[in-house]
């Protein structure tokens, strides 16, 4: 059978198909962790192809498919996310989303829709040797779906030799393949601040202590750490207070986030940051709580994975780009690359594409053809050697 033509595997699912596809996923989002309708989609589509095996609930709402060849050979496996962003989409395509302020502004619906490509050419192409598994991620916003899948008897049970992700990423030609050895996208951290004053009628501030004060110092400082140790740090919000004019405020939030390429020196800004906040709130009197979420490790690719992800750019005639410095944003992928033999990697989705979690966002799909070739190129290089 001939593997590709014109347009994205002719004989296995038509590209405008796999578009409509991905267009019906973008119209349901769902938040981490609440993928069901998600989920059922993709249940559908993959019960069409016929994997030896349909795992779900893994971790929480994940999904697993295998093919299974049944002779001895690698375990290799892709994951891409199912969740979308609390974010109100402000498109006016036909397929924009249906449920209010939920959105998928960072093309997980093209990750999966890539994927589900690949499992239509591996149920009419099977592998000669070894397994290939497919991951539908739950809760990659948040940092805990990955943790969540990583601590399953299921993953424990496949036990990957390979693992491959993928993220599309603005900014670059559509569907350049983007690869960077070492650390592939930055560590972060949210830190959620809780600021504990005295309360006291508006006529008389002294009798009470406002956390105002120390809430702007604490912000305009958090301004001046901006690049230290290589980090950065960004206020997300600042709430103070009640909607009450008749009372002093008594305490107030700051939502920030922290990031560094180094796990080691963030822990080490992490602790500056801390001791600033906390001589801050004793000079103002105050009471203060520190609270962190959504930690996210450095990525950090393997180096052969990285070469097979080139070859397979190379083999499918895409450009490859090694870019010299790592991603600012972070991923969960980052708990798999620390265990498994792993790798992410890029694909341009265009140079002047809106950016990920802009409101008016949207995954292009004219690199869904390219995107599901290269996965399959990395199939057939371990198939075939």
């Amino acid at each position: 059978m001939e593997i590709y033509t014109g347009i994205i595997m002719q004989k296995v699912i038509a590209e405008k198909d796999l578009v409509n596809l991905r267009r019906r996923i973008h119209s349901e989002p769902e938040l981490s962790a609440a993928e069901y309708k998600t989920v059922d989609i993709l249940l559908g589509f993959l019960s069409k192809h016929k994997p030896q095996e349909i795992i779900k609930k893994v971790g929480g709402q994940s999904l697993i498919t295998v093919f299974n060849s049944f002779n001895e050979g690698p375990c290799i496996l892709f994951r891409v996310e199912l969740d979308a962003l609390p974010i109100a989409e402000e498109n006016s395509f036909s397929y924009r989303s249906k449920n209010t302020g939920i959105a998928h502004l960072c093309g997980h619906d093209g990750h999966m829709a890539t994927l589900l490509g690949l499992s239509a050419l591996l149920s009419e192409n099977r592998i000669k040797k070894g397994k290939v598994a497919l991951l539908f991620q739950s809760a990659e916003e948040t940092g805990a779906g990955a943790k969540q899948v990583l601590n399953s008897h299921e993953l424990k049970e496949l036990n990957p030799d390979y693992i491959f992700s993928f993220h599309n990423v603005p900014g670059f030609g559509k569907a350049n393949i983007i690869i960077k050895d070492g650390v592939f996208a930055f560590a972060s951290k949210a830190l959620t601040i809780k600021l504990f004053g005295k309360s006291s009628h508006a006529s008389d501030e002294n009798a009470g202590i406002n956390p105002a004060f120390a809430m702007s110092r604490i912000i305009l400082k958090l301004n001046d750490e901006r690049n230290n140790l290589g980090s950065s740090v960004s206020v997300i919000y600042a709430n103070l207070g009640n909607k009450s004019f008749g009372t002093n405020a008594s305490s107030a939030e700051i939502g920030i986030t922290l990031r560094n390429k180094s796990d080691e020196k963030l822990v080490e800004f992490s602790n500056k940051i801390e001791l600033l906040i906390s001589d801050i709130c004793k000079e103002e009197g105050l009471i203060f709580d520190f609270n962190y979420s959504e930690e996210f490790p450095s990525l950090v690719n393997d180096k052969e994975c990285n070469k097979i992800i080139a070859k397979a750019a190379d083999n499918v005639d895409v450009p490859l780009v090694n870019i010299d410095n790592a991603f600012r944003w972070s991923e969960d992928f980052a708990y798999f690359t620390k265990e498994y033999k792993a790798a992410m990697f890029g694909i341009g989705a265009g140079e002047n594409h809106e950016p990920l979690h802009s409101s008016t966002y949207d995954f292009p799909d004219e690199i869904l053809n390219d995107s599901v070739r290269v996965l399959f190129e990395i199939v057939k290089d371990f198939d075939m050697n």
